[in-house]
């Protein structure tokens, strides 16, 4: 699901007009990774994005420029586990977000 809101009033950052919110759900019950970068230069490039747009819960991929974000439960929708993207408009400057989705080898092996 992907949508767009503009910002409260107070909440901009300077010349950002607009939020981009990338929102990843699922119905799994088993601990849930997104492995993700953007493609600045092109779409298929993975690039690490700036640390202030890391959902709660991430971390860098043995020293990038890939980021490990941990899905949780959905507070809206507790049957699912979700995952929230936010990007002003303003830092938006991407060919691509390029990501896969894994489960930590903990949960494999059980």
């Amino acid at each position: 699901m992907f949508t767009h809101v503009d910002p409260a009033p107070g909440e901009a950052k300077p010349g950002q007009s607009r939020v981009f919110k990338l929102r990843f759900f699922t119905p799994y019950e088993h601990d849930l990774v997104l492995n993700w970068a953007l493609g600045r230069r092109h779409s298929g490039e993975w690039t690490q994005p700036e640390q202030h747009v890391w959902p709660p819960n991430s971390k860098v991929v043995d020293a990038g420029p890939a980021v490990q974000s941990l899905f949780e439960r959905d507070s809206e929708k507790p049957e699912y586990k979700s995952l929230t993207i936010e990007v002003g408009a303003d830092e938006l400057k991407v060919k691509g977000l390029n990501y896969v989705f894994y489960e930590p080898a903990e949960v494999r092996q059980n």
